[in-house]
């Protein structure tokens, strides 16, 4: 977004944050302090297709994998997400088909890629 946080399309009222452990969205005039920001030319090519790690520039955490083996529910794949300091572990996301974040792991078609999904698609924030 213009103002270096990133929301999901038709939702400008909630960004990426930290909740109590893990990657959230948050509302953002009820939690601004605990929503991400984000480099505005890293954003920028991030829509343009370069890959970016989801890390928050304020507070110099990022999202890490909980674990690295893939969950199941039904038919969808998932890993449990963490934040936390070490930046070398933070993960990497892709901006795909103008409409959502992916996992970038090297050697992963994006087909297979995990996206990034807050609580099955329900844009409800945080609270």
């Amino acid at each position: 977004e213009e103002d270096g946080t990133i929301s999901p399309k038709g939702y400008p009222y909630l960004a990426l944050g930290r909740g109590t452990r893990s990657l959230a969205l948050m509302d953002i005039h009820n939690n601004m302090n605990s929503v991400w920001e984000f480099d505005r030319d890293q954003l920028e090519q991030l829509k343009g297709g370069v890959v970016m790690k989801l890390a928050d520039k304020k507070s110099n955490v990022g999202a890490m994998k909980m674990e690295q083996k893939e969950q199941y529910f039904e038919e969808w794949r998932y890993i449990t997400n963490k934040v936390n300091s070490v930046r070398e572990h933070t993960v990497q996301v892709k901006y795909i088909d103008d409409n959502y974040l992916a996992i970038y792991e090297e050697g992963v078609d994006e087909e297979k890629a995990l996206v990034l999904d807050v609580s099955f698609w329900q844009m409800t924030p945080y609270t």
